[in-house]
């Protein structure tokens, strides 16, 4: 149902959930290292950090 509402490939959707998957992962790496403020700023999201794409 998802590629109905949003018309999005399966290539598409491929990439959103890696770069929702690294994400997720690095965020969690953070805590992990107790690092809560990291994580904090990591919420408040710029677009400049939209390099994750890579």
């Amino acid at each position: 149902h998802l590629f109905y509402k949003f018309g999005i490939t399966e290539s598409d959707w491929y990439r959103i959930k890696q770069s929702i998957d690294s994400k997720c992962r690095t965020a969690w790496r953070r805590k992990q290292r107790g690092q809560s403020l990291a994580v904090k700023s990591f919420s408040r999201r710029t677009p400049s950090s939209s390099s994750y794409s890579g």
